[in-house]
């Protein structure tokens, strides 16, 4: 679902349906070009409407193509708040309106993906009694610069609470006297 008519994108917020979107292809990359030329100008206005649905008050979910795309939700992340190729970052956004917040875009790679496939009560946020599945990354993606998001590093993962990627001792800080 890429291509969304504006009389229709409010009406996942009233019907409450979630709208699931790959964000790394709500950019412009050589792609887009011929999904553009074979929908028209009219319809290429609404191409990926993350922003308009969630101001119509939908929910939108985020997911990964992988493997025809790239599966690195700090990608998507960067292009969900950009709308630029985050291959190709000297091309223009696609539809810049419909960028989102990146805390938006946190939750739609999160909570509400968890809530979409049903396990939102094991997953999808920190939570007393949910798994621990997160990650610690290198630095705060708040403070970069948005175009910067992808360039963080996921030191430890985290699945069900036990380390499945990195050293979750290296990140303990030194105890102060």
């Amino acid at each position: 679902m890429n291509v969304i008519h504006p009389q229709d994108q409010p009406r996942f917020g009233e019907l409450g349906v979630i709208a699931q979107f790959q964000p790394t292809w709500s950019s412009n990359y050589p792609y887009m070009d011929l999904t553009k030329a074979a929908i028209g100008p009219e319809r290429s206005t609404y191409i990926y409407p993350t922003g308009s649905i969630l101001r119509g008050g939908g929910v939108v979910a985020f997911g990964a193509d992988w493997p025809v795309a790239t599966a690195d939700p700090l990608s998507g992340l960067q292009v969900a708040v950009t709308r630029v190729n985050y291959e190709d970052r000297v091309t223009p956004p696609l539809l810049a309106d419909e960028a989102i917040t990146l805390e938006q875009a946190i939750a739609a790679h999160t909570l509400n993906v968890a809530v979409a496939n049903g396990v939102s009560d094991a997953t999808g946020s920190i939570t007393v009694g949910k798994n621990a599945d997160l990650v610690f990354l290198d630095r705060n993606i708040f403070e970069l610069p948005p175009m910067e998001i992808d360039h963080a590093d996921v030191l430890v993962t985290l699945f069900r609470g036990r380390a499945v990627h990195g050293d979750l001792d290296a990140l303990k800080a030194p105890v102060r006297p």
